[in-house]
């Protein structure tokens, strides 16, 4: 099917590891158009619940966002509010650390996605370009306030919680990017705090990739367009 681009859509086509994608974005005027856009798309933060890997949301619970416009309100949760709080500082803690590797870039409303699967979109913490090689990258910053042992079990150092996986494998797919990086903070009981990144590289991602968008593919067409709601709530 042709894409027919809105009048303020923007397009570029570039090379990624994959293959040559036309790449489409938008860019919001603020974050309550952003968030009105939001309803016509699978955002890359959202897809996991989608396909019933999250254990913040349930597919239903997404089912419920597009097409009945009933979105859990979670404005009030501390974690949640840090986490808005803490994304700049920890952004420009990263560029200081790694500004002979990357320039990095935030548009804040700006909604990614390819011409392949428009309704499967990201917005990213932070865009970057690779120095050495021009080489497009995106920037996924997280907090985590670690209150048990238990809690760390899905965070090795060079492995991350399903469900965050899940999400920047559909911010590569959006984007054609050739790699991500992972950002995190972690706060830890005794009120220590350290960071880890960890870094995804598309060629080694490529099959899971396909995976994940295959199955939101499938929510997206048998539940939001048909109006049939999920009968699953979630899987762990």
């Amino acid at each position: 099917m042709k894409h027919h681009m809105r009048k303020s859509e923007k397009m570029m086509t570039y090379h990624s590891d994959s293959a040559t994608k036309n790449i489409y974005y938008h860019d919001y005027k603020n974050h309550k158009t952003w968030l009105a856009g939001r309803k016509r798309s699978i955002g890359a933060s959202e897809v996991a619940a989608a396909i019933g890997q999250s254990r913040f949301k349930s597919p239903i619970d997404i089912y419920e966002e597009k097409v009945n416009g009933n979105i859990i309100d979670l404005s009030g949760n501390e974690n949640v509010e840090y986490g808005k709080d803490a994304e700049e500082p920890l952004r420009k803690l990263f560029s200081i650390r790694h500004k002979n590797e990357y320039h990095v870039f935030h548009y804040p409303y700006r909604v990614y996605h390819n011409d392949e699967r428009r309704y499967l979109t990201a917005t990213l913490d932070g865009e970057l370009i690779r120095i050495a090689d021009a080489k497009k990258g995106v920037l996924e910053i997280k907090t985590v306030n670690v209150s048990s042992t238990n809690q760390m079990k899905d965070w090795g150092y060079e492995s991350i919680p399903q469900y965050y996986y899940i999400q920047i494998l559909q911010e590569l797919y959006a984007t054609g990017f050739s790699f991500a990086v992972l950002f995190v903070e972690f706060r830890y009981p005794d009120e220590k705090t350290e960071t880890r990144e960890y870094f995804i590289d598309r060629t080694d991602v490529t099959d899971d990739m396909q995976y994940v968008v295959s199955e939101a593919e499938i929510f997206w067409k048998e539940h939001v367009l048909k109006k049939q709601k999920p009968n699953i709530e979630l899987v762990l």
